[in-house]
């Protein structure tokens, strides 16, 4: 039989939130996620990533992650652990309306409380489902049942609430598992408690965004200026398919100081580096693309094949990209190669349609029917069918016509079918930025 630390054992302790906690000097959190469909992986945990870079960016360190079902015994074991050893324990998953969604229950029982009406969260339910025209059932109303020891973390964006309880030194808070309605409620409710509740050590971080080049190769190029980084600033390669983010941290100073150290540190990244840095912090490829070509007072277009659209979904995923972004052409078949954009058969019939010869056909063929400055154009074999000896899956050729100069790319990938669709996407953005670069300094002379 498992044995938990029970209120009904400590009911002298505080169970609602209020006082201050005096924590050590890097405090710990732990995140549980909920929920059977994660553990079959009918759903992929992306929460406990998120929250994890959060707190990390406030100065908790992240001990450890925990995935368990929906049973009571399976939650609160893995929750005494994680009170256990931390100062902070955060589960989403199970608030929801349905049987299986315990978690409210079970904690607040687990915390010697009961459960109450909570009218003011019911009113603002009811309203919730008045202003979409949908009655409210009975199991919406039950959501406005809440634990009577617990501060309730008002949610904006649905109607399972968040739960934050106290016990000596740890804080556990409860919230829902629907990542927009998660990410809300630690960004607005959250985060300011903590910030006032715990002092944590000054942490600042600066990150750079690095394309075109993969994590061993910048490790090569970087080995020097990363072995006489100063003590109190660590670095940490996070790869993801066609960027390796380069994230610097800084610790143990105060701020003013810690971030001229940053910034004296990436200069000396970017000297290294050049243009395979395309960005800082949030900052993707694709908004990098949008601020060069609206520099230059340009546009462009696509003409895809094996990225299926992929491209233009990047383009597309900044906001006023409009100012810039003509459109895009999906040429999968050669029949719409040769028909939309101008492919001539005969390059078709002789080269193929994945060659240099096609993809600088196709980016022509986009800069006349779409009428831009800069073209790009992909054709690949993405697999897992398709291959051959002599072009095997994962070949992959990218044409870009601009202003000055035209450029024909042979790259053979690797990976997956997604995987080499997005690797073929970013190899793509990574050609039109080299570009840009080139052109935004002959414009500067």
């Amino acid at each position: 039989m498992n044995t938990y630390l029970s209120d009904q054992d400590a009911q002298q302790d505080d169970a609602r939130a209020g006082g201050s906690i005096d924590f050590t000097p890097t405090p710990r959190a732990e995140i549980i996620t909920i929920g059977d469909e994660i553990l079959i992986g009918q759903v992929v945990d992306t929460n406990s990533a998120w929250i994890g870079q959060e707190l990390s960016l406030f100065g908790w360190q992240v001990g450890s992650i925990q995935s368990v079902g929906d049973e009571p015994e399976a939650i609160l074991e893995a929750l005494s652990l994680a009170m256990s050893r931390s100062q902070l324990v955060i589960l989403t998953g199970g608030l929801g309306p349905t049987r299986d969604d315990r978690t409210k229950s079970c904690l607040t029982h687990f915390f010697g409380g009961q459960l109450q009406t909570n009218y003011g969260v019911l009113a603002k339910i009811e309203r919730w489902f008045a202003q979409r025209g949908r009655e409210i059932g009975e199991a919406n109303r039950l959501q406005a049942e809440l634990p009577d020891n617990a501060q309730i973390l008002d949610n904006d964006l649905g109607t399972a609430q968040g739960m934050l309880w106290e016990r000596g030194d740890c804080m556990v808070v409860s919230l829902p598992g629907v990542p927009y309605e998660m990410k809300h409620l630690v960004s607005e409710r959250l985060l300011p408690i903590l910030s006032k509740k715990v002092e944590t050590p000054t942490l600042l971080h600066h990150t750079y965004i690095t394309c075109g080049m993969v994590e061993s190769v910048i490790a090569e190029i970087i080995a020097d200026w990363e072995l006489n980084l100063p003590e109190n600033i660590r670095l940490a390669y996070l790869p993801s398919p066609g960027m390796v983010r380069l994230r610097l941290s800084a610790s143990g100073r105060p701020v003013a100081e810690l971030n001229e150290q940053l910034l004296l540190q990436g200069k000396g990244l970017r000297a290294l580096l050049g243009h395979h840095i395309c960005g800082m912090g949030n900052e993707r490829l694709p908004d990098a693309i949008g601020s060069a070509l609206v520099q230059l007072n340009a546009t462009v277009g696509l003409a895809e094949s094996c990225t299926g659209g992929e491209l233009a979904r990047l383009l597309t995923s900044v906001a006023g990209c409009s100012r810039y972004f003509r459109g895009g052409l999906v040429a999968y078949h050669n029949d719409i190669k040769s028909g939309l954009l101008g492919v001539p058969d005969e390059v078709l019939s002789s080269h193929g349609a994945v060659s240099a010869e096609t993809v600088a056909a196709m980016a022509l063929g986009a800069i006349d029917r779409l009428h831009c400055d800069y073209a790009l154009s992909v054709s690949g074999i993405a697999g897992p069918d398709g291959g051959s000896e002599e072009k095997p899956v994962g070949t992959v050729w990218i044409g870009l016509h601009g202003p000055n100069t035209s450029v024909q790319q042979h790259y053979l990938l690797g990976g997956t079918r997604d995987l080499i669709q997005q690797r073929a996407a970013m190899s793509a953005l990574y050609l039109l930025w080299n570009m840009l670069q080139k052109d935004l300094a002959s414009k500067e002379k």
